[in-house]
């Protein structure tokens, strides 16, 4: 864009202040939004057309003035918020600027991957150690290839000492509430602990979420968790913990979990409303299967579940059924975010094509097969790198769990990296070919089949198979089973031996977990390099 031009941005625009002196602006069109710093909507707001861009540097006074006008005009030019742009029908609009929104993103991850793969070096002597001058090779997400993946054996081993800032005073920093000492629940290998930084927050994330948007109106305050009894380190089952003990922040409540999640008693669902209603608690982040036994639960019990304003879920897989109960049950918006307590906490949100996004202010994700990257749309292991941490970092970390990159969703999150999420690998099951299938393979067929509230299919060895069954409350469950198990055949093989059992519980993992596939042997999957 020449310096003499004179631009306008469109009319239609609409601007929203935020608590921390940014600014968004809303784009009816194409309902995506944008988000800019004070001195960057000062610029935008003298795009009136009555001034060239050196006049508006001037009329600034910065030092740079000129150069950061041009720039963001640029930056305005491609993401068609000038006037100039309102030919364009929707559609050719939105696709221009998701392409200049990834092309910009791409460049700014590059740099961040980068610095933090120094940082991790020069800070924490694990990868001190592991890294060295490779460190030095990394410019480019791309470059992340040449150093070596970390394992949950690697932290096990290594944390606290050789994966913390050096000098860092752990027990101080706990004490001032700068982190929390979080505990994994183990469902991918033993337990071990990770610092949970809470000072960590993803603006960009949470100014163009949904859950997280003014425009859906007040801003959610207080929040309770609902999740497995071990998830946070602490065993809530045992007599229970204390209401004030509970309090993980000034405005999060841990609720008492349970080993007996689907044999909830009645004092326990009361305990949960009284707690909720003291903490006023208006949004609950839950793991989707102790969820959907506490919706059945207060059905049981004829009891009226809490009113909430909004319902997030996390840590186990969230399959089609529980989605199902959880609509019905609470009947609010449900936001599915991906991440792990080993990770920090969340990494990446679902969009509305039900994909999940990358907070790529926070992490890059690769995914790999017997450690090479796979093609988009093929299944791999995560792995993944962390960016913002202050105290520590994952570099190129295998999570254990498996996904599908996606090379463009068309949502109005494109611009971040996309994945569907497959499941665990210790879970992935071999059909009577060999070939792979992932947990959602199978949770996808039950889309349509009101059968089951829980299940588990267990691969007990090569081309045998047992589906353990929780029926639904009156569901036919000859039919039910009838058209699951034609489906299933489809994927595992007609030669495929499976036996049903219906149970009136699902065993329970060491872990406090409940996956919907799962090995005998995990070891022993052909085709897949388990990882440590």
């Amino acid at each position: 864009m020449h310096e003499s031009a004179k631009p306008r941005l469109r009319d239609d625009l609409q601007e929203r202040e935020l608590e921390d002196d940014s600014f968004e602006i809303h784009d009816p069109v194409t309902k995506r939004v944008w988000s800019f710093d004070e001195l960057q909507i000062d610029v935008l707001r003298l795009f009136d057309g009555g001034n060239s861009l050196r006049e508006i540097a001037d009329e600034l006074g910065t030092s740079d003035g000129l150069q950061a006008v041009f720039k963001l005009a640029r930056n305005v030019d491609e993401l068609g918020l000038f006037d100039s742009e309102t030919t364009l029908s929707r559609q050719e609009l939105a696709s221009r600027q998701a392409a200049a929104m990834r092309g910009q993103a791409q460049m700014h991850r590059d740099k961040r991957v980068a610095a933090s793969v120094r940082w991790a070096r020069d800070n924490l002597d694990f990868f001190q150690e592991s890294l060295g001058p490779l460190a030095d090779t990394v410019h480019t997400v791309a470059d992340l290839s040449r150093l070596p993946t970390t394992t949950k054996a690697d932290v096990r081993e290594n944390f606290p000492d050789r994966l913390l800032l050096r000098g860092t005073d752990l027990q101080a920093l706990v004490e001032a509430k700068q982190v929390m000492l979080s505990t994994t629940s183990g469902s991918t290998g033993g337990r071990l602990q990770y610092v949970f930084d809470l000072n960590r927050t993803t603006k960009q994330s949470i100014s163009r979420h949904p859950a997280f948007s003014a425009s859906e109106g007040a801003r959610i305050t207080n929040s309770a968790t609902f999740t497995t009894p071990i998830c946070n380190g602490q065993l809530c089952h045992r007599g229970g913990i204390p209401f004030e003990e509970r309090m993980l922040t000034e405005t999060v409540l841990q609720l008492n979990s349970s080993e007996r999640i689907m044999r909830l008693e009645k004092s326990h669902l009361e305990e949960i409303v009284s707690d909720l209603a003291r903490h006023q608690a208006e949004s609950l982040a839950v793991d989707p299967v102790y969820a959907a036994a506490l919706v059945l639960a207060f059905r049981k019990h004829d009891l009226k579940l809490p009113e909430i304003s909004m319902l997030s879920t996390g840590w186990q897989y969230l399959t089609v059924r529980h989605r199902e109960i959880l609509t019905e049950g609470f009947n609010v918006p449900i936001y599915p975010t991906y991440g792990a307590t080993d990770i920090g906490g969340g990494a990446a949100i679902w969009c509305e094509n039900q994909r999940y996004h990358v907070m790529d202010d926070d992490f890059v994700f690769e995914y790999l097969r017997d450690g090479e990257p796979v093609d988009f749309g093929e299944i791999g292991e995560i792995a993944i790198t962390s960016l913002r941490h202050s105290y520590t970092r994952h570099i190129r970390y295998r999570v254990g769990d498996v996904a599908r990159p996606i090379a463009a969703c068309g949502c109005s999150f494109d611009d971040w990296p996309c994945f569907e999420f497959e499941g665990r690998v210790q879970d992935l099951l071999e059909a009577t070919d060999g070939s792979i299938v992932t947990s959602r393979d199978v949770d996808d067929l039950f889309e349509g089949i009101l059968w089951a509230d829980f299940y588990q299919l267990i691969e007990k060895s090569a081309g045998q198979y047992q589906l353990l069954v929780m029926p639904t409350e009156g569901a036919d469950k000859t039919i039910g089973e009838q058209q699951f198990l034609q489906r299933l055949h489809a994927i595992l093989g007609d030669d495929a031996q499976i036996r049903v059992q219906y149970v009136r519980e699902l065993p329970i993992e060491q872990s406090f977990k409940y996956p919907p596939t799962k090995r005998k042997n995990p070891q022993a999957l052909r085709l897949w390099k388990v990882g440590a």
